[in-house]
């Protein structure tokens, strides 16, 4: 089979979509990143959220190439360091939702 054939492997097709959708996730980041330097935002996000938003973009991009470092040396673990996404969104998450929670309590208190 040549390498343009439809019969390709499934795992370099696999390979192929995940690094479209990290690629894609690097892009958003850039794009945040622009939208904020703009203040293009939304009026009362805080640079804490603005900043967390962009490492949550980040995570999957900056994971994925750390797996393709392991892979050199195992695949497997390198297949099983795609779960340190699991706890990084996590506590990305909760910090966005709390960091947002605090802009929106502050903003309606009115100033003394």
């Amino acid at each position: 089979m040549s390498a343009g054939s439809p019969h390709q492997s499934p795992s370099l097709n696999e390979a192929r979509s995940v690094w479209a959708e990290r690629s894609r996730e690097g892009s958003f980041t850039l794009l945040w990143g622009y939208a904020s330097r703009k203040e293009l935002i939304e009026e009362g996000l805080t640079s804490l959220t603005v900043g967390i938003q962009a490492a949550r973009f980040l995570a999957s991009p900056i994971v994925f190439v750390l797996s393709m470092i392991i892979a050199m040396v195992d695949p497997s673990m390198a297949i099983l360091s795609w779960l340190l996404l699991l706890p990084i969104n996590s506590i990305l998450e909760s910090r966005l939702v709390a960091s947002l929670e605090n802009s929106l309590g502050e903003s309606a208190t009115p100033p003394p």
